[in-house]
């Protein structure tokens, strides 16, 4: 009897290591990328001994969730192999290598924890509550501490304050429907009113504007479509506080912000993409991007796609201000991944969102489907996977909302919501 205590004592304690180091990978990213990552490696590790330790069969849905992470991961792996593997341009650091690896140990920590967590399913999701409010508020007290000091663009210590607009949008989209799912009362209304309000304000101090005109739209349509219950009450406060941030922000964030748009988008026109700006060089990199998936449809290594794009430069005099940022990727996930690892590539991409998104259609999960969404929009302007960081805070929240949601029990009961 001593010996399965013993045993069952392990397994707990393994599991809610490997819990809490994903948990705390998660709201350490605003503040220390390096203890972030560290906790991601450790989780990792303890992941594999539990599964060596303790093996259990995964329920067939789960896979919904684990399988496009293994492919996207597979997919940066082979298409790195197929390219690099016997030539000198040869990079142990290439970033896609780096993300393939990564998606593949989060698939692994997913594994595990969807395994076994239906023995600790109360605790779990208490756990992964108080981790996502508390990542919240550490990132919010960043933002408003490097707001007070006068940071230009707010960007929570990750050195790219489009990245902290991704990621903090994200986990707040996430917080907000995760508190109005598990209660509809007072305290979740006005909590969720002052995420929303507080976050959207960070956002706007963040510059990102890709970011400053979806975030309250995700809120606005998934709430539509997965809280109906909850009554209009709510989301007129959205809407008025909608008003009231962009009034505040209007003259300093706003108005400057639409100014350059629409300035950026003239000399686009007017140059034929050959002057430099930030919308300027993403609409010349998209437009190469798309000619080039159409001429080579099953891909190109980094070095193909810089020649390529030299030559589109000086044959058709256009597009000049690409050259600075496509050997970095060119700011749109699908363009991205088309580019180099061609229309399979493409369509692993697709299949990686829409899976999510069925998934959390199916299983009912608010949090998860705003997280996939918000993920989706804002690889519209930008390459999430390109980043080793985002990788991994983004991925381990899809991890950790889907083990918030699942039941006390082997078999998922039919939520009423």
């Amino acid at each position: 009897m001593s010996v399965l205590m013993a045993l069952k004592d392990y397994r707990r304690t393994i599991y809610f290591l490997v819990l809490g180091l994903m948990l705390y990978s998660i709201v350490s990213m605003f503040l220390s990328v390096k203890a972030a990552k560290v906790s991601f490696y450790w989780a990792f590790y303890l992941s594999v001994l539990g599964i060596g330790y303790d093996f259990q069969r995964l329920q067939r849905h789960y896979w919904w969730v684990l399988a496009p992470l293994l492919l996207l991961g597979a997919s940066d792996l082979i298409w790195f192999g197929w390219h690099y593997i016997g030539n000198p341009a040869w990079d142990e650091f290439n970033a896609y290598l780096a993300t393939g690896k990564r998606l593949l140990l989060t698939a692994v920590i997913g594994y595990y924890l969807f395994s076994v967590m239906h023995r600790y399913a109360a605790p779990t999701r208490q756990a992964v509550r108080y981790a996502l409010v508390a990542a919240f508020l550490l990132a919010t007290a960043v933002g408003f501490w490097q707001d007070a000091h006068g940071v230009d663009r707010i960007d929570f210590f990750l050195g790219r304050a489009t990245n902290a607009a991704y990621d903090y949008s994200i986990l707040c989209a996430a917080l907000i429907f995760l508190l109005l799912y598990e209660a509809v009362n007072r305290l979740t209304l006005v909590a969720s009113l002052l995420i929303f309000v507080f976050s959207y304000y960070i956002i706007f101090q963040t510059g990102t504007r890709n970011v400053m005109a979806t975030y309250p739209l995700i809120i606005l349509f998934v709430g539509a479509i997965k809280l109906r219950h909850v009554g209009w009450k709510p989301l007129l406060m959205v809407l008025v506080s909608i008003a009231v941030v962009a009034a505040l922000s209007w003259q300093t964030v706003i108005k400057p912000k639409m100014d350059e748009t629409i300035s950026e988008f003239q000399r686009f026109e007017n140059t034929n993409g050959n002057q430099q700006g930030s919308l300027t060089s993403r609409l010349a990199m998209w437009r190469i991007g798309v000619n080039l998936i159409a001429d080579h449809p099953l891909g190109n290594s980094l070095e193909q796609r810089w020649q390529y794009a030299e030559n589109y430069v000086k044959t058709r005099h256009a597009d000049q201000s690409a050259l600075d940022y496509v050997n970095v990727h060119l700011h749109n996930e699908l363009i991205e991944v088309g580019s180099l690892m061609g229309v399979p590539g493409a369509m692993v991409l697709l299949f990686f969102y829409f899976s999510l998104l069925f998934y959390a259609r199916v299983q009912h999960n608010p949090p998860l489907f705003a997280a996939v969404l918000g993920l989706m929009i804002c690889g519209l302007t930008d390459v999430i996977f390109a980043s080793r960081e985002q990788t991994i805070m983004l991925t381990l929240l899809i991890i950790a909302l889907v083990a918030w949601h699942q039941p006390p029990s082997r078999t998922p009961a039919p939520s009423r919501h």
